[in-house]
């Protein structure tokens, strides 16, 4: 939850940059989003984030990208391994400096058991922003 709460305020911050015409939308979307996730509740927030990204909306590529890192997020708690995975790869392709989507990304490889890639990942977020969370390696 930490690193949610983190994503919101970075979502937040760079949602200034957003097209007018988007930016209520997205903003009050992504807000509801949040809001789902602090219940715990994983399959709504997914079904908002979907919205976001299936609207049409001219949204800035870099809040597009926080888009699918939360949505990805959201699968990862599920379980959702192969969706989380598409997201996160998604986002990258949006902002390939989303350290938070590296890191989210080197704990899915951590889970799935590949260690290497998770350490390649964790180590690239590391390079972007040394505060960004990854997992730890012995």
């Amino acid at each position: 939850m930490k690193r949610i709460s983190l994503l919101a305020a970075v979502f937040a911050a760079v949602l200034l940059f957003a097209p007018a015409a988007s930016f209520a939308d997205a903003r009050t979307d992504f807000s509801e989003a949040m809001k789902a996730v602090s219940k715990g509740d994983a399959t709504t927030a997914i079904d908002i984030l979907t919205r976001i990204v299936d609207s049409g909306e001219q949204v800035d590529p870099r809040n597009m990208a926080s888009v699918y890192n939360m949505r990805g997020m959201c699968y990862a708690a599920k379980s959702e391994n192969e969706k989380a995975m598409n997201d996160f790869n998604k986002a990258l392709e949006l902002d390939p400096n989303l350290a938070e989507a590296l890191g989210n990304r080197a704990f899915l490889w951590q889970t799935m058991g590949d260690v290497e890639k998770a350490k390649e990942d964790a180590k690239a977020a590391k390079r972007i922003d040394r505060k960004v969370d990854v997992p730890e390696f012995n």
